[in-house]
């Protein structure tokens, strides 16, 4: 561009100097002859080789610029390399016509660069917005050799013509074919999209970056080799979270603990998980409930158990209103209970009754003997 401005340049002196040479005096028609030097001159062709109009020279007869063709549209600028007569190949650099060379620019009303007749890169203005577009069978490639595309404001709309307020909008149509990420990866991930904080100074000890890794290690998720998506964030200072994971065996993993700093806690209907792993704000249906636990009380059956005296649960139920060990009901609306907890006292209450209806049993077989002796004594 800067070498076809000097050449307009250069022109607009010469013309203002209306001075042209012409070109039957310029050379004999030998125009391969190394002591001919066209350099820095201004020729009329007119009626001449290719009858095209007043031309430029420079350099030995090597690179050539020629103005309003008098065969074609006017307003029409051609550059040539390699000589005259034969040597090299018009190509077209302003075009305001109709013509179709082999390759130029066209300027003014939807200008355009042209390959061919067929395949060229155009733009202009159309209900009220700008575009660049190209025509026959070929796409649009934007830095095909692998060079950044930099867009450094506004916004970029994919599908529709309707200005944006995001910097990406993707407009489907009736289709469902929207966007997709594809690659080969590296050895831990295939693909990343990450979600970053731009100034992170005053972060501390939170995430700076969540991230959507399409995983071949199942970092998260303890299944290496295979398909995952795992959903993470980057702490400042070092360390993941890692609160939602989709294993390929088809299983979801909340709060994942492996390779993370804290696995976190899942709260629903609520903000505030109290600390516990799993917090609902309201009703669960479910059909079964496995619940694990320790210290489940077989011991109460064991011989060196010391079972309390009825008369001390008595007195226990007359002050607490409650059996001993179970919780009372102003804990239980505060704080809740322990399901599996609960379910061990309950057990452990049921087994003490087990074991006082047995010395009653006793009790009763023993007192049933006293009562025969009596009758026969009488």
């Amino acid at each position: 561009m800067k070498r076809f401005l000097f050449c307009l340049f250069l022109l607009a002196g010469y013309v203002a100097n209306a001075q042209y040479l012409p070109l039957n005096e310029a050379y004999n028609g030998n125009v391969n002859s190394s002591s001919l030097n066209f350099a820095g001159k201004l020729f009329n062709a007119q009626n001449a080789i290719d009858n095209y109009g007043p031309f430029l020279s420079f350099g030995a007869a090597d690179w050539l610029l020629q103005f309003n063709a008098t065969t074609q549209a006017n307003s029409d600028i051609y550059t040539r390399v390699n000589g005259y007569g034969g040597l090299g190949t018009w190509y077209k650099l302003w075009h305001s016509g109709n013509f179709n060379p082999a390759g130029y620019f066209k300027f003014g009303s939807n200008p355009y660069i042209a390959e061919n007749g067929t395949n060229f890169l155009e733009g202009g203005s159309y209900n009220g917005y700008t575009y660049l577009q190209s025509h026959g069978s070929q796409s649009l490639h934007l830095n095909p050799l692998g060079n950044h595309v930099l867009i450094p404001s506004g916004n970029v709309a994919i599908g529709t013509t309707i200005p944006s307020v995001f910097k990406l909008l993707i407009d489907n149509g009736a289709t469902r074919n929207g966007l997709r990420i594809e690659s080969d990866g590296d050895g831990s991930a295939y693909s990343d999209i990450n979600f970053a904080v731009k100034n992170p100074d005053n972060i501390v000890g939170a995430p700076t970056i969540w991230n959507v890794s399409h995983r071949k290690d199942g970092f998260f998720t303890a299944m290496p080799g295979m398909s995952s998506l795992e959903f993470y964030a980057e702490l400042k200072g070092g360390g993941y979270y890692a609160p939602l994971c989709f294993k390929p065996n088809g299983d979801v993993i909340l709060a994942s603990p492996k390779n993370t700093s804290s696995s976190g806690n899942v709260s629903i209907g609520t903000t505030d998980s109290k600390g516990y792993k799993l917090a609902v704000n309201g009703a669960i249906r479910t059909k079964k409930v496995v619940v694990t636990q320790t210290d489940w009380p077989d011991y109460v059956f064991d011989s060196s158990y010391q079972l309390p005296s009825l008369d001390s649960v008595s007195s226990f139920i007359q002050v607490n209103k409650h059996l001993p060990d179970m919780p009372s009901a102003a804990t239980v609306e505060k704080d809740g209970h322990d399901l599996g907890e609960v379910q061990k006292l309950l057990l452990k209450k049921m087994e003490e009754m087990t074991l006082y209806m047995i010395e009653i049993k006793k009790e009763n077989a023993a007192m049933k003997i006293e009562i025969q002796k009596i009758k026969r004594q009488k």
